[in-house]
């Protein structure tokens, strides 16, 4: 597909600002519009996306990454993902936003797991719910590559929810798994429940099963700690906790604290 005219982008930003209440798919919808604007507010104090080159770190289809390309002001926006999916983001925007073409601050990419993301040139680096499937043995070295990417001073947006101890850390709410039962039920049991649900075709249940079993496992205090060695400083630091009451058989097990801790937010700088 094309690459729109910068006048033609103009139009396209004013395509995306009226499109919001006409895309009712709350996901969709929260990946263009809500989770940018999330960002956005955490990066406020030192000037947004305003003119900056930003990179969308586990992009998916890339919607959140267009959403900070066409309602942000980002100069460039690039959004990279090891699975076959960033093709999508053009459909993705004929669709719903009815753009013929990605706009001109827009590029969405596959890239092997591990690969380089950038060469000190970016400003910006954003990632939502996407670290947590990052194999254990790369993740050092994928962020030391986020590292690298930005510039000094450069600013780093990471999310993560759910972490994997707290009650939906499995991902699989699909089976309805929202209260610890990743971790109070054997391993077997859990790959049993996903390939005997009916309502799940073969394809899901391998993706499912290849989900969970790869989940890395982080608590928040350990990617505290890893994003430290690979050279950020925190600026600011966000970490929400359940309401719910963890099995106590669980509380003899493993850390309260990394049991109640559901989602982590950090803004971090490259020194």
């Amino acid at each position: 597909m094309a690459i729109l005219t910068e006048s033609a982008s103009i139009a396209a930003t004013r395509a995306y600002r009226d499109g919001e209440t006409g895309i009712l798919d709350p996901d969709l919808r929260a990946k263009l519009y809500a989770l940018p604007q999330i960002m956005a507010d955490w990066l406020a104090p030192f000037g947004g996306f305003e003119g900056q080159r930003v990179l969308d770190f586990g992009c998916g289809f890339g919607e959140t990454a267009a959403g900070i390309a066409l309602g942000h002001g980002a100069a460039e926006v690039r959004g990279v993902d090891i699975q076959p999916k960033p093709e999508g983001c053009a459909g993705i925007l004929r669709e719903h936003l009815g753009l013929e073409a990605l706009p001109v601050n827009l590029n969405v990419y596959q890239i092997e797991p591990g690969a380089p993301v950038g060469r000190g040139d970016l400003d910006i680096v954003v990632s939502w719910s996407t670290v947590e499937h990052v194999a254990r043995g790369l993740l050092d070295g994928v962020l030391g590559s986020l590292h690298v990417a930005l510039r000094p001073g450069g600013l780093a947006f990471i999310q993560i929810s759910p972490l994997y101890f707290s009650p939906e850390g499995s991902h699989l709410w699909a089976l309805g798994y929202r209260g610890w039962e990743h971790l109070s039920r054997q391993t077997s049991e859990v790959l049993e429940a996903i390939e005997g649900a009916p309502w799940l075709d073969a394809k899901r249940k391998a993706r499912m099963t290849r989900m969970f079993l790869t989940l890395n496992r982080l608590t928040a205090e350990e990617l505290v700690d890893r994003v430290g060695k690979a050279g950020f400083s925190v600026l600011r630091e966000q970490r929400d906790r359940t309401d719910l009451v963890p099995p106590h058989a669980l509380t003899q097990a493993y850390a309260l604290e990394a049991l109640m801790t559901q989602q982590v937010v950090l803004l971090l700088r490259r020194d």
